[in-house]
């Protein structure tokens, strides 16, 4: 077939699509997320669907952070990040939201 091919129907599903899942019943969740990436609005907005349906969300942004930037450990908004990981890790009964 010469052109574009349509996508398969479950890209759009909601099982592998958060942005049109379910949000209900999520376990307790820490997203890091780089204010100058490009997903930044959607995940901002997956944080407030998540704890608007009653899931225990909690989005941390990095207003100089970008795409992945936790893995770019020489930089402060990575280190901050491994340090409130750090705390939650030693503390788990205290609430990621």
């Amino acid at each position: 077939m010469v052109g574009p091919r349509p996508l398969p129907r479950i890209c759009g599903a909601g099982s592998v699509n958060p942005a049109r899942a379910e949000l209900d019943g999520l376990p307790p969740t820490l997203v890091f997320q780089g204010g100058r990436d490009i997903f930044f609005d959607d995940v901002v907005a997956f944080g407030r669907r998540a704890r608007d349906a009653g899931s225990p969300v909690r989005v941390v942004t990095a207003p100089a952070g970008f795409h992945v930037y936790v893995g770019a450990f020489w930089t402060p908004e990575a280190r901050s990040a491994y340090a409130l990981v750090g705390a939650l890790s030693r503390h788990p009964s205290e609430s990621v939201t």
